[in-house]
């Protein structure tokens, strides 16, 4: 391998590294230390609240799962609020960056697989039932991923709770005072359990990031 080869490996040996070099994505600084905290640790639990349109799914959760398939070697499940965010959300990001990615990986409507065998999926439900069954095991470590988690039914919290998972990632905009997600941020014996990071929108305005601040302060005046 030349210098600069080795370089690269050592690079995207990271998760921020590889979502930078390998996929070509500028990170904001609360976007990498999500990524660094979800990943620091043999099992780590990280949530993330965000506003809307600051890279949660795009950035954070497309670098988790392309990282966790190629460099951990995972298999990854992701579930959001609605079909919608996944299917409609989600996967286009994530076949944004196929082109990248050898003949052996399948990009289909809701998995991806590797060498025949499927290694990512995304789904919605509202059937706990529907959860079962997700597990790490010695040949393949677990990442899960809940979007959208406000509005994630607590039935399902309980049973990716049950699959005990490597990684667990939840994200999402604030909705009300109720819910799983919320006793994540607000109730001592879930809160603890977690790493917890906030990415408000005003945090990703120009000229440094992509936002327009008049676009947020006009929804504020609005909405409060």
């Amino acid at each position: 391998m030349t210098d600069k080869e080795i370089q690269l490996a050592k690079d995207i040996s990271t998760p921020d590294g590889y979502a930078e070099k390998r996929l070509g994505i500028k990170l904001h600084p609360i976007q990498r230390e999500v990524l660094k905290s979800l990943f620091s640790k043999t099992k780590s639990k990280v949530s993330m609240r965000c506003g809307n349109e600051v890279g949660k799914t795009k950035v954070v959760c497309v670098s988790s799962i392309l990282y966790a398939l190629e460099i951990l070697g995972a298999k990854c499940v992701s579930t959001s609020a609605t079909h919608r965010q996944v299917i409609k959300q989600l996967i286009p990001y994530l076949k944004e960056h196929s082109s990248k990615y050898g003949s052996n990986w399948e990009w289909l409507d809701n998995q991806i697989k590797i060498n025949g065998e499927m290694r990512y999926i995304g789904y919605s439900t509202s059937d706990d039932s529907k959860w079962q069954g997700w597990h790490e095991t010695v040949e393949y470590p677990l990442l899960i991923i809940v979007d959208e988690a406000a509005g994630v039914a607590d039935e399902i919290f309980q049973s990716i709770g049950r699959c005990n998972p490597t990684w667990l990632l939840v994200c999402g905009s604030p909705i009300g005072p109720e819910g799983v997600w919320f006793s994540i941020e607000r109730e001592e014996s879930m809160y603890k359990q977690f790493s917890h990071f906030h990415l408000p929108k005003y945090s990703c305005c120009k000229p440094d990031w992509w936002l327009e601040k008049k676009d947020i302060d006009d929804f504020v005046a609005m909405w409060g």
